[in-house]
């Protein structure tokens, strides 16, 4: 009795906001990461093509070390904003744990 008591309550928890949050860490913060380092990969290419010939890295207007710099940096921000939507969906899970406990058992 009590797992199936469990489970109703499980269905209506839902997994929508981690989604979201996974879905914004995916599109706002990991995307630029990969468009920077596909601009160094693809810098002697640029400097080819009229339309890509302007950009920082083929017009020599920032060096290769400054755009490994940017790039580290960018990927340590997405990292910690990944820990912390993970912690912070972990707490909630957590406590919802709890709470469902804490409601069966008193």
């Amino acid at each position: 009795m009590t797992s199936y008591r469990f489970f109703k309550v499980i269905k209506n928890f839902t997994i929508v906001p981690i989604l979201r949050y996974f879905e914004m860490y995916v599109f706002d913060w990991s995307v630029p990461d990969f468009c920077n380092w596909n601009d160094i990969v693809d810098k002697d290419i640029d400097f080819k093509v009229e339309r890509t010939r302007h950009r920082p890295l083929p017009a020599k207007q920032i060096n290769i070390s400054s755009a490994y710099i940017w790039l580290f940096i960018q990927l340590l921000l997405a990292f910690f904003i990944l820990i912390f939507i993970l912690f912070v969906y972990g707490l909630r899970v957590f406590l919802f744990i709890v709470r469902w406990s804490m409601r069966q058992f008193s």
